[in-house]
């Protein structure tokens, strides 16, 4: 008879041999392999500034972005399911393409600038402010892919063309007789610092102005205008250089020029725009002192 220990190892070596039996049939799940990385190369050019009235005649104002300055932007894709921020590296702008699945489709969207992408249910922007002091004002580039593509279609490669967002508008100063004038102080007034753009027809809208600010300031000390300097030709520029405008009406816009006359302090000149400002539009304002 065997003993109580002899009966308890026989039984869990039975127990072993049924836990590693089984069906020869019974199929074994693998285990599930990573997705390779497939990467995305962009292809960068730009749209120049155009000089108003003369859309053939490209210039380009001082800081504006250009596919040789730009450093970095960030894009996003559809339904902002995937966003990177892309710096270029040996000249190449490169990074990984969203998703595993080679087949399927996205549109690209990209700005170099700016406070947030919106997906907004298919009709996407960017939300932009411009800086409240001129000279830390950036060109604003924005850019998307003419359609829907895959990786499959593309081989990963795909091209975008920046535009220029804002206008670009730089101001002188003149006057047209001989007494001299100093200019203390010019500012734009009553100008929309921020709204958004929207991709799909290159507008802007919701166009809006915290209302404590108090307006652009274009001067940094005192601009002297001579005896001499009585004619458009010797007009002096502005020095805080070119304001990247939000594109507008300028119905209601004023200047407002704090200046003397022969060392005598005048009451300051208030001058209305007119008219509007073009996204991709560089512009000249002349400002006539005095008379």
């Amino acid at each position: 008879m065997k003993s109580k220990n002899q009966m308890m190892l026989l039984l869990a070596t039975a127990t072993l041999f049924a836990a590693c039996g089984g069906s020869d049939d019974e199929a074994v799940t693998p285990a599930p392999q990573p997705q390779p990385q497939r990467m995305l190369t962009v292809e960068v050019s730009e749209r120049p500034l155009q000089t108003e009235g003369t859309p053939k005649a490209p210039r380009r104002a001082d800081a504006a972005t250009t596919t040789e300055t730009l450093n970095t932007f960030t894009m996003c894709v559809d339904n902002k399911d995937w966003y990177a921020t892309l710096t270029k590296t040996n000249g190449k702008w490169t990074t990984s393409w969203p998703g595993g699945n080679v087949s399927k489709k996205w549109n690209f969207y990209a700005y170099n600038v700016g406070n947030e992408f919106v997906w907004n249910g298919g009709d996407p922007y960017v939300s932009f402010t411009m800086e409240g002091e001129v000279i830390f004002q950036k060109d604003f580039l924005v850019a998307k892919t003419a359609e829907a593509k895959s990786w499959s279609e593309t081989g990963g490669k795909i091209s975008l063309t920046f535009d220029h967002a804002c206008a670009a508008v730089q101001f002188y100063v003149y006057k047209e007789e001989s007494a001299t004038y100093v200019v203390k102080d010019i500012q734009l007034q009553n100008v929309y610092k921020q709204g958004n753009y929207y991709f799909n027809d290159n507008s802007w809208k919701n166009l809006s102005t915290p209302p404590e600010f108090p307006g652009f300031t274009l001067t940094t000390g005192d601009i002297t205008l001579t005896s001499d300097d009585i004619t458009l030709d010797k007009k002096k520029l502005l020095p805080k250089g070119w304001l990247y405008v939000i594109p507008q009406s300028k119905e209601g816009m004023q200047l407002q020029i704090t200046y003397t006359k022969d060392g005598v302090a005048k009451d300051p000149k208030v001058i209305d725009l007119s008219g509007s400002w073009e996204a991709g539009n560089q512009y000249t304002i002349n400002i006539k002192i005095g008379k």
